[in-house]
């Protein structure tokens, strides 16, 4: 990011960022034993991602949805609908919070300053993943032990 930047090249790190950042998430979710392939596997994902670049209300909200996914037994699959509009909503949610610094980066030399924003994005949405991974995952088996 810091070295495209550098050139005032923005808009191509955005897919490099995507990709390192699924990635990351498909590592995660594999780590704790779920896959990644499903429609409710990718629904689920997609929330994840959405979370973290929220703040205040909508950030509760979205959480406490995520939460409660993470509670229930059996997982019903979206509609193209849902998918598409959570699909919308990550988007959203990503473009809201992160316009400004791709923009910076694509400007000679100051670029390098939006690139800088890459780790931390990262680190953010990596650390909201790792913990609702682990919940999930406690979760399931507690209800195992329990079962």
């Amino acid at each position: 990011g810091i070295s495209l930047g550098a050139l005032g090249i923005g808009m191509p790190d955005i897919v490099l960022w995507i990709s390192v950042l699924l990635r990351g998430v498909y590592e995660t979710a594999i780590k704790y034993g779920f896959g990644y392939e499903m429609p409710e596997e990718k629904f689920f994902i997609l929330a994840v991602l959405e979370a973290p670049m929220l703040t205040g209300e909508e950030w509760n909200t979205v959480n406490a949805s995520i939460d409660a996914y993470i509670e229930q037994e059996a997982h019903m699959i979206p509609s193209d609908a849902d998918m598409k509009r959570q699909i919308e909503k990550t988007a959203n949610a990503f473009a809201t919070d992160m316009l400004v610094t791709k923009f910076i980066q694509g400007l000679p030399i100051v670029g390098m300053i939006g690139g800088v924003a890459d780790p931390v994005y990262y680190n953010k949405v990596m650390s909201y993943v790792e913990l609702k991974y682990r919940k999930r995952y406690l979760i399931t088996k507690l209800k195992g032990i329990k079962g």
